[in-house]
């Protein structure tokens, strides 16, 4: 059985790429100086969106850098990505995916203490922004990386149960992909990150590429309609949003199989694994009475 999936799932990726070989897929990497490649011997080549464009290894995906050093999400940190000239090119762009990666120099105690509770209402708003495009991209959000630097003020603790603990609950307030760098780092920081603690080795921007990569190749779940019932795919953990808004659990948000009452477009956050905080949202289902 095992076997199976695993062939179903590389036809399904198959059938992307083939998908892509039609037009330009243009993926915009937005993030800090662990985007950038801060600290490798050749960000041109090491860094993860470098390292992402070498694993599609596709002519017809164009993976742009967007990452600036020490920038944060938060407009009221010590220096915010909004103010950069990438943000504005990356919107230029008008890509069909974007790769959203910050919150470690938000960590910073200074930053946090100060402004975190902006952190959720500034990141949906960037969200949004790009989602409102013209393209439509596909907006995935990454999860913090571990680190821990005490001279550049960033603190691991911060990071898990702070700042991770709000992209999850941005993910499930407004059904947004995600992809879970954290856990794939978790306990193995001393041969992924660089002595500083805290940017990634190139091996460690090797494997943020490897998780990039499996995740906007993962092809979107289809919600089925039979009587009367939506249903998600078989997973562990679901989250169903009606016109983009959440659906409470009480009234059913969190079901495998949800019964809609009214007209309107229905999609549903899927976690694959309880290990792991990687999401993916379904295609929009239209329902009509």
């Amino acid at each position: 059985m095992q076997k199976k999936v695993c062939l179903i799932f590389i036809w399904l990726a198959c059938c992307v790429f083939v998908q892509a070989q039609d037009s330009i897929v243009s993926v915009a990497c937005i993030g800090n100086s662990i985007t950038a490649g801060y600290g490798l011997d050749n960000p041109v080549t090491e860094s993860y969106p470098a390292q992402l464009h070498n694993i599609l290894n596709d002519s017809s995906w164009h993976i742009h850098n967007f990452g600036v050093s020490a920038r944060t999400m938060l407009k009221h940190g010590d220096l915010p990505y909004w103010n950069e000239p990438q943000y504005t090119q990356a919107l230029e762009l008008n890509p069909n995916i974007v790769i959203i990666k910050l919150g470690t120099n938000d960590s910073k105690l200074y930053n946090w203490n100060m402004y975190g509770n902006e952190f959720v209402a500034n990141y949906i708003e960037m969200i949004r922004t790009f989602q409102n495009l013209a393209s439509k991209p596909q907006v995935y959000i990454c999860t913090a990386i571990p680190g821990e630097n005490k001279d550049w003020d960033i603190s691991n603790a911060y990071i898990a149960d702070s700042v991770n603990h709000k992209i999850e609950h941005i993910a499930l307030s407004i059904g947004v992909n995600v992809i879970d760098l954290y856990s794939v780092f978790e306990g193995k920081e001393p041969e992924l990150l660089l002595q500083d603690g805290v940017h990634p080795n190139a091996q460690g921007a090797r494997v943020i590429a490897t998780e990039v990569a499996k995740s906007i190749m993962q092809p979107q779940p289809h919600i089925i309609y039979a009587d009367g019932v939506l249903s998600a795919p078989y997973s562990y953990g679901y989250q169903w949003f009606y016109n983009g808004e959440a659906i409470s659990d009480i009234h059913g948000g969190h079901d495998r199989e949800f019964v809609p009452e009214q007209e309107g477009v229905y999609t549903v956050l899927i976690q694959a694994v309880e290990s792991s905080m990687n999401m993916i949202v379904s295609k929009e289902y239209m329902f009509k009475l």
